[in-house]
């Protein structure tokens, strides 16, 4: 659930045409959205790490949204992303432009 304090901000930020990328120099990718979403709550955070990101490297016009004419790259995991962010880590299946491959955690 997101702090109420930090929404305000970063509302603003979004409407004044900036975006919000997680980023963490080191740990997962997971982890860093989690902590986004703790201060933006967890549709904004998933939209940063999905859009945002793919516009933040330059592929906004390919990748980052579900949508015709997108690449249909998917992340599949184990719990309900709506009710928390806690399921992120927890892969399942990558898809990517469409085809399913099974996940097989490094280390």
């Amino acid at each position: 659930m997101a702090a109420p304090r930090f929404q305000r901000p970063t509302s603003k930020i979004t409407t004044y045409g900036w975006s919000i990328s997680p980023h963490k120099d080191h740990g997962k990718y997971a982890d860093a959205v989690a902590e986004l979403g703790q201060f933006t709550g967890i549709g904004a955070a998933l939209t940063a790490a999905t859009g945002g990101a793919a516009q933040a490297i330059g592929f906004g016009s390919s990748k980052g949204r579900l949508q015709r004419g997108f690449d249909a790259d998917v992340l599949v995991v184990d719990g309900d992303l709506s009710a928390g962010l806690a399921a992120l880590p927890d892969v399942r299946q990558v898809v990517v432009r469409g085809r399913a491959h099974d996940h097989h955690p490094m280390g």
